[in-house]
């Protein structure tokens, strides 16, 4: 059983990403959005993945996340 940690946990791929591997028993810590931590920032990433990786000893990151702008944008630019 992995301890994983996806980010972007909270859209249509990583949803399905965690649901998938909560259903393999995997212990899966989410990243919630820059509550958590600022990825676009290199010093908030790094002390967010430093402290995860202590506090919840995770053996695989699934970098999931990324700017979106929702399906109004992809209507305006499909």
């Amino acid at each position: 059983m992995a301890k994983v940690l996806v980010t972007g946990s909270e859209g249509f791929l990583g949803k399905n990403i965690v649901n998938s591997l909560q259903d393999k028993n995997h212990r899966v810590r989410y990243h919630m959005g820059r509550v958590d931590g600022d990825l676009r920032n290199f010093d908030s990433a790094y002390s967010f993945l430093k402290e995860t990786k202590r506090v919840f000893g995770v053996d695989t990151v699934i970098h999931n996340a990324a700017r979106m702008g929702g399906i109004g944008a992809n209507q305006d630019a499909p």
